[in-house]
């Protein structure tokens, strides 16, 4: 069922109340006069009280039925057979009557004027048509004796068999019925097209008001999907976002957005929390400000405010930044500012300045600078990778098994003299003694407290040296040659790069060691003919003497031989067969 048929049934249904309760009005109206003729001694019809009881009873039952009705079919359908009951209650009345049928013609004229007030001129006909047939059929069958008639008053000169009176009667009361017909419905027409108006308007209402309910149920609808909708791209988006800042502040480098005039708008990455600055003294800020004292890394921002990516190298404080910055265009390709990615280099700084410095080391050994002096410019290597430590290296004199200091520029000097007698090597001589007694890295995280320090712990300890951490240096053959070691001021460990540190000091001073004891070899076999208390000779392959050392000289005159002449014969064969002999081997 449509809305507008539903409201069109709804309506029908609300106009039987109206309709109900006047039809029962005017029977309690009968039924009151009925009692207050009886309560005065004038007789009155039982039978007659009895139909109006029965016709209160079935307006009530109707009243009730015809809200249950299904459609508007079945409630016309329910009217038509309102009014033949209707017709029938009156037509019993008038019979009860008796001698005074004009006065139940009264039941009829009520009939007719609720019938044309509240229904239409169709329904009013057929109503108005049946009363005339059912009270002229009652009037002729009692007047021929069809049926008894029933005797309340006694009945004057003329009886109802009279024709006159049958006459009179059916010309009277059809005469009435439609007279009352057509002067009900000319009154009732006016209310009826009013009634209809006011349906029509109220149906048209009604209609909106579905038509608007339906709208705004489709609304209602369109904006819940539309929410959802929204809901899950905010959430969505919210997800997206949480990830873009999870990925942002976590990445190992800092995100920079500044805008067209150069001002700091963006700041993230949580290489920026290494940095020690606050964020929110930066952002708002102009990037001429904060670089004011880096013209580099300014004329790098002109160029990128200027349309040039451009990519730019600084520091802040120990920690270096590789910038890439990219200007940010709008459609109409005017730059409104500029995104850059700060790189955290500081591992492939130090790695890159660590590389020049061995091969600056390397160089000082090749071109045979003096060991110390490479030895101390080693540590001050090291020193400047690792701040905050202090190195040392010792050197290992094999005739007393003790070390010896050989650079340690940036220790205390007392502490250094202290131990110039030298470090003893044992298995509990301090980190260095220790080490060089074991051959592997000895790591004291608190020398106040490492057994190892008990000879030199207060002395340590009065120059606030905390940790020392010794690594010795080897030799290609396994040999020690000495130890490397970093010192701190407070209690701790040594970081892995700092262990690498630790492993590239002790490779180079093994090859600087190496070198010095290769050179004093070799000016050591340089000087041994000239030394020598023993004649040496130096020959070539055919026997010339070209080399004669001073002790050799009394031999030459003995054979009567110089440098530049042959050995006598009998030394060169023995050579040849030496030779020979050697060569066969």
């Amino acid at each position: 069922m449509s809305a507008e048929q539903f409201s069109r049934l709804e309506s029908i249904k609300r106009e039987q109340t109206p309709q109900a309760l006047a039809r029962l009005v005017v029977i309690l109206v009968f039924m009151a006069l009925w009692l207050t003729l009886w309560l005065f001694h004038i007789p009155m019809p039982v039978p007659f009280l009895l139909v109006l009881i029965a016709e209160v009873a079935f307006f009530l039952i109707y009243w009730r039925a015809v809200s249950f009705l299904p459609s508007v079919r079945a409630v016309s359908l329910a009217q038509y057979f309102m009014l033949a009951a209707e017709i029938g209650f009156h037509t019993t009345m008038v019979y009860f009557l008796g001698g005074i049928s004009w006065l139940g013609a009264f039941a009829y004229v009520f009939g007719l004027i609720f019938t044309n007030t509240f229904l239409d001129l169709r329904r009013g006909m057929i109503y108005t048509t049946g009363a005339s047939l059912a009270f002229c059929s009652l009037i002729l069958l009692e007047a021929t004796g069809t049926i008894p008639h029933y005797v309340y008053l006694e009945e004057g000169p003329l009886r109802h068999t009279d024709p006159r009176v049958v006459a009179t009667t059916l010309i009277g009361a059809c005469g009435v019925f439609f007279s009352i017909y057509a002067w009900v419905n000319w009154v009732g027409h006016q209310l009826r097209q009013e009634r209809d108006t006011a349906v029509r308007t109220q149906e048209e209402l009604l209609s909106a008001r579905g038509e608007l309910q339906l709208a705004n149920d489709e609304l209602e609808q369109r904006v819940d999907a539309r929410t959802s909708e929204l809901e899950r791209t905010n959430d969505a988006l919210r997800e997206s976002q949480e990830r873009l800042t999870a990925v942002i502040s976590n990445a190992p480098v800092i995100l920079l957005s500044l805008n067209a005039d150069g001002v700091i708008t963006l700041l993230e990455g949580k290489a920026f929390e290494g940095l020690g600055v606050e964020r929110e003294s930066v952002i708002g800020r102009s990037i001429f400000d904060v670089y004011r004292s880096e013209p580099e890394v300014l004329e790098s921002m002109r160029r990128a405010l200027a349309g040039e990516a451009s990519t730019i190298s600084s520091s802040t404080g120990n920690i270096w930044f590789q910038t890439r910055l990219s200007p940010v265009r709008d459609d109409e390709g005017r730059v409104t500012g500029v995104i850059g990615v700060a790189t955290d280099v500081t591992e492939r700084k130090q790695a890159e300045s660590l590389l020049a410095e061995q091969k600056r080391l390397l160089e000082m050994i090749t071109i045979g600078k003096p060991l110390l002096e490479v030895l101390e410019a080693t540590v001050l290597v090291i020193e400047q990778q690792s701040p905050g430590t202090l190195c040392s290296i010792c050197l290992v004199d094999e005739k007393a098994s003790i070390l010896r200091t050989a650079a340690a520029p940036s220790l205390p000097k007392p502490f250094v003299d202290a131990l110039a007698a030298g470090i003893p090597i044992g298995p509990s001589s301090g980190s260095c003694g220790t080490a060089a007694h074991r051959g592997e890295s000895v790591v004291v995280q608190d020398i106040a407290e490492d057994p190892l320090w008990a000879d030199f712990a207060e002395l340590a300890l009065s120059h606030n040296l905390r940790a020392c951490w010794s690594t010795p240096i080897v030799s290609t053959s396994g040999a020690v040659l000495g130890t490397f070691a970093m010192y701190r001021r407070e209690p701790s460990s040594p970081s892995p790069e700092q262990r690498r540190l630790v492993e590239v000091a002790a490779r180079i001073a093994s090859i600087a060691i190496e070198r010095q004891r290769a050179d004093d070899e070799i000016l050591g076999l340089a000087r041994f003919p000239s030394e020598n208390p023993n004649p040496v000779l130096r020959v070539t392959s055919d026997g010339t003497i070209s080399y004669a050392n001073e002790a050799s000289h009394a031999l030459l005159r003995t054979w009567g031989r110089e440098v530049g002449e042959c050995l006598p014969e009998f030394w060169r064969q023995h050579i040849d067969e030496a030779l020979a002999e050697a060569t066969s081997r």
